[in-house]
Order: structure tokens, then C-alpha cells, then sequence
């Protein structure tokens, strides 16, 4: 008999269904600077959810950001949990503005009378690349420099490349990524011409390849061509100007000093009077 009872109670409890069932995605991502939610559903055997019996915890790389028992405690003014939404199995933590340092691993639990589950979902912060030309002025058959420049990028991989009309061009640089205060990368691309009459008509293109791109970003632009002579005279007048700034600059430093000096000299009179 006590045998018979041990086998039914372990069919009884292998037959029997969870009264709680977490659901969510695995991954999830957003775009820098944008209001999201990292989605935490739940279900439970009968609606509407008794929030005395409920308990509600999220994690950020294995760091408590917030919790819910009887009322919301968080670690940051930017987390917020709606406890309406709660009733419904909805434990979606809302983070706004979100930044490149918010993604990563995030960890919900809910525990609902004795019973609890967790999920956790990957948050990616998509940031993708603003491209500009930044120097497209030549002078014509003069070797001349342009500059593509990409900002505001997460991750830190791209790819540029040059183009003229179809033509894809060899002579390019670019630059080591530098972070920026939000975390994104900013980058300098350039390559090296010799522009020619004939190019005055063509279309010259710096096209960036980046992981949050749908497709390569592209952008189109002709050469502003400069006069030869109003770039001599340019170049002939940089360097008597350089030369006057550095002159001004070691007047003014050998002024400052002789002044400093003649405190000093009068300071120790005024100490030591004869």
C-alpha cells in the first residue's frame, strides 16, 4: 500500500503542469539614445496577478538594478517597472535614453507564491555611423587629399571605401577609430588624387559598411576645384603668419618673465630693507 501511494503521488507530481511560465526573447535590441523596454512576460494558473504573492527582480551583469515586493526599488532614476502592467504578467524593465554601457546580459526573476523562474535576454545598442565629406577641395593635376569622415558608430568595426563614378580607388587611409564621450567611434578616411580636367564632371563616393547599417551608406559628391594661384598665395602667406604668431609668442612669454622677475626682486626689498 505505501508503495502504491509513492508511485501515484511521483505520476501525480510528474503529471502536474507549473502554475508559472516565464516567456521572452533571448536577445533584444534598441537604438542609442531611444526609450526601450527588456521584455519579462509571465503567466500564471489564475488572472489577474495577486501582487501580495508576487516578487519581481532584474539584473544587469549579475548586479541587483531593481526589484519589486509590495513596491518598486531601483538604481537608477532611468529604470521603471509599471506595477499596473504587473497584474497582467508584464515585467518589462523600461530604461530611457538608452546608452552604449546599457547593453549586455540582463537577468528577470519572478517568484509568484512558492514558485519562481528566470529569463534571460541580451540588449544590444544599435548605433549606426553618420557620414560626411569634410574635405573635398583639389587643385587640378596637384595631389591632392580627401576626407570622409563616420560618426557616432558602436561597434567599433567599419569599412570605408572610395569610389570615382564605378571606379573603386586604391590610395586610402583610415584612421584608428577614438572613442567619444557617449562611447561611440568617430573615423577619418581619406585617399589620395591627382585630379584631372576630366574629373570636374565626375562623382566622386565614400561609402561606409557597418553592422547596424541595413545596407551600405553611401555618399555622393563632385571636387571643388581651386585656383592654382589662390592656393599659392595661400600657402605663401601660412608660413609668414605662422612665423609672426611664434614671434608674438616668445614676446609676450619673455615679457611675462621679466615681470615676474621684478615681483620677485621687489617682494624680497620689501622683506629685507637695507
Amino acid at each position: 500500500m505505501d508503495a502504491m501511494k509513492t508511485f501515484l503521488c511521483l505520476l501525480l507530481r510528474c503529471l502536474s503542469v507549473s502554475s508559472l511560465l516565464l516567456t521572452g526573447p533571448s536577445q533584444h535590441d534598441t537604438r542609442l539614445g531611444s526609450d526601450t523596454r527588456v521584455p519579462c512576460r509571465f503567466t500564471v494558473e489564475k488572472s489577474p496577478v495577486d501582487l501580495k504573492q508576487l516578487t519581481i527582480l532584474w539584473r544587469f551583469l549579475d548586479k541587483e538594478i531593481m526589484s519589486y515586493k509590495n513596491n518598486v526599488k531601483k538604481t537608477s532614476p532611468r529604470y521603471s517597472l509599471s506595477t499596473e502592467a504587473l497584474r497582467t504578467g508584464i515585467a518589462d524593465l523600461k530604461i530611457s535614453n538608452a546608452q552604449i554601457s546599457d547593453g549586455g546580459s540582463y537577468k528577470c526573476s519572478v517568484i509568484y507564491k512558492s514558485e519562481g523562474k528566470k529569463n534571460e535576454v541580451w540588449l544590444d545598442i544599435r548605433a549606426p555611423p553618420q557620414v560626411t565629406i569634410t574635405d573635398k577641395t583639389v587643385v587640378v593635376n596637384v595631389e591632392s587629399i580627401l576626407r570622409c569622415s563616420a560618426t557616432g558608430f558602436f561597434p567599433i568595426d567599419i569599412e570605408v571605401t572610395w569610389f570615382r563614378g564605378s571606379e573603386r580607388l586604391s590610395d586610402v587611409t583610415l584612421d584608428h577609430p577614438q572613442r567619444n564621450p557617449d562611447k561611440t567611434y568617430s573615423v577619418n578616411s581619406t585617399v589620395t588624387i591627382t585630379p584631372t580636367e576630366e574629373d570636374r564632371e565626375k562623382i566622386f563616393s565614400c561609402r561606409v559598411q557597418h553592422k547596424y547599417l541595413q545596407e551600405p551608406l553611401q555618399v555622393d559628391f563632385q571636387l571643388l576645384y581651386q585656383d592654382r594661384t589662390s592656393a599659392e598665395i595661400i600657402a605663401a602667406c601660412s608660413v609668414p603668419l605662422i612665423i609672426l604668431i611664434n614671434i608674438i609668442t616668445a614676446v609676450l612669454w619673455r615679457r611675462q618673465k621679466l615681470r615676474r622677475k621684478e615681483n620677485c626682486e621687489s617682494t624680497r626689498t620689501q622683506r629685507n630693507p637695507p
